[in-house]
């Protein structure tokens, strides 16, 4: 039931004896919709207004749907999702997900002193979409998926530039612009008691997506990547709630050609925390590990708690990239970082905000909504 995603608290007691035994369940649903208005600033864009609508219960079949839409003086970016998952109770059914996006942002791996040659700052673009389908087989969910990416490098007016300052081809294809077609196939085996907020279990993830040479740029790569988390309750201090040590290790390559933009970005909240993004490393090889400590804070019911550190490596593969975008920033290619942080469970959902320490002295706060893992 949690799995689903309508239901915001799932209990059940067991009453009667052994010859006359009832299951009770209480629930409570979640809010199906929401629409959410907001804004933000940035040194860039200037200000940016945002708008999104979620719907996780379309006709009341569990059905989603998810817009985001981002304004700006010099760009709309937009994301939109429509899933009807796989029921058990039609087997011969595939659930599937459709998507369509369309996103200009400064890039991670050419960000700061990789510069154009007007001294702009290196822009990717991408706009494209993807549909695939869902089942599970023997205790996995399987999904397989055709994505298309058309990605063109830009300068700040959106003026498509195919070279750095030095010279060095910002695609694959030379010109600015690359099609990137794929065909991906992802695995999960997911044993965690609450996708959204585990105390326990386990999860596992394997994914391989194959690009298609067609188009600009004729890219032929193959991405491959592994992703495991384990949660462990413990009990350091007395508390009516739950304490979790939550371990995850991931890592990923990428075999064949190599567009620079496709580059494993490493540091930044989603990662190594005390860093900003892209920070540690631009590789085609990556591994990350990171180990949280997460406990209820008695002032607020909604508070929690953690503490955190993270570890990644770019496996000495950043110089492997076109240009070595890593080697010309002077990207250590690992890093370590550690912290502490706070977790609120808002309407929003779960909304995190960590203080990160980095090996190399420096200091970042990160904000995010849901776990890092």
């Amino acid at each position: 039931m949690y799995a689903t995603g309508l239901f915001e608290r799932v209990n059940l007691e067991l009453e009667g004896d052994a010859n006359n035994l009832d299951v009770v369940y209480y629930i409570k649903e979640t809010g199906a919709r929401s629409v959410n208005v907001g804004g933000n600033y940035s040194a860039d864009q200037g200000i940016i207004g945002t708008l999104n609508y979620s719907d996780r219960n379309i006709g009341g079949i569990n059905e989603n749907l998810n817009v985001n839409l981002q304004l700006s003086r010099r760009d709309i970016n937009f994301d939109g999702r429509f899933t009807s998952p796989y029921r058990e109770n039609d087997p011969d059914r595939l659930g599937y997900s459709i998507n369509a996006f369309r996103k200009r942002q400064i890039s991670d791996t050419f960000d700061s002193d990789i510069k154009l040659a007007n001294g702009d700052k290196v822009r990717e673009g991408k706009i494209g979409g993807s549909v695939s389908f869902q089942r599970p087989i023997d205790g996995w969910n399987t999904s397989l998926g055709f994505n298309y990416t058309r990605v063109s490098i830009s300068d700040r007016e959106g003026k498509i530039t195919a070279n750095d300052a030095q010279n060095n081809p910002l695609t694959k294809s030379g010109s600015g612009i690359d099609d990137l077609a794929t065909v991906s196939l992802n695995a999960t085996k997911d044993m965690r008691d609450n996708a959204f907020n585990p105390t326990q279990g386990s999860v596992l993830k394997l994914s391989t997506e194959q690009s298609l040479p067609f188009g600009q740029g004729e890219i032929s790569m193959n991405r491959l990547r592994a992703d495991y988390t384990q949660y462990v309750p413990v009990k350091l201090f007395e508390s009516s709630q739950s304490q979790v040590f939550a371990f995850n290790v991931q890592a990923g390559t990428i075999i064949g050609d190599l567009p620079p933009y496709e580059t494993f970005n490493l540091g930044g909240s989603n990662s190594v925390r005390g860093y900003d993004a892209g920070d540690v490393g631009s590789g085609r090889s990556y591994v990350l590990a990171s180990a949280e400590y997460r406990f209820p804070i008695p002032i607020l019911d909604s508070l929690g708690g953690v503490l955190f550190a993270d570890f990644a490596t770019d496996l000495g593969s950043g110089d492997t990239v076109i240009g070595n975008p890593a080697g010309v920033r002077g990207k250590p290619g690992e890093g370590f970082g550690y912290g502490a942080g706070l977790r609120l469970n808002s309407p929003l959902g779960l909304i995190r905000a960590d203080y990160g320490l980095n090996d190399q002295g420096e200091s970042k706060v990160h904000f995010g909504i849901g776990h890092r893992f």
